[in-house]
Parts: C-alpha cells; structure tokens; sequence
C-alpha cells in the first residue's frame, strides 16, 4: 500500500499563537498516513511550505495515488 500525504490547515486561539511563538493563528500540518494512521512530519505556515515538507518526506515530486517521480530524464537533440 502507498504511503498517503496530506496537508491540514489549522486556526489556533490566539493565546495558543501567543504561547508556541508564532506569529500568525494559521497553521498547516504535513501529515504521512500509515496503516495505524496520520503522523505529523512538520508544522508550517504557509501551504507551499507544508506540500513542500511532504515532498521532501516522500523523496520527491507527489502524484495522484501516492506516486513520486523518482527522476527524470531529457533526451538528448540528434
């Protein structure tokens, strides 16, 4: 079974954004899904930052279904 990833947004109380340090009550979770559950890898603030989080966790570029590209290639003009 693939491992799944998500992104889960987050509005905190403002005390709550008070105490951790951050700035904004924003807050974006990129979370790996096993078969026990969903485990946060990372707290961010930014969408861009959390899918990014994700695609580091995975070892690359996510797609549909729980697919990465693992690399790519060009081919060379004849």
């Amino acid at each position: 079974m693939a491992k799944r990833y998500r992104v889960v947004h987050q509005r905190k109380s403002i005390w709550e954004a008070l105490v951790s340090g951050r700035g904004s009550r924003d807050w974006y979770l990129a979370q790996a899904g096993y078969w026990y559950g969903w485990r946060t890898i990372a707290t961010c603030l930014s969408t861009e930052e959390a899918e990014a989080a994700c695609r580091d966790h995975a070892g690359g570029l996510l797609l549909r279904g729980g697919h990465r590209v693992i690399s790519e290639f060009e081919r060379p003009d004849d």
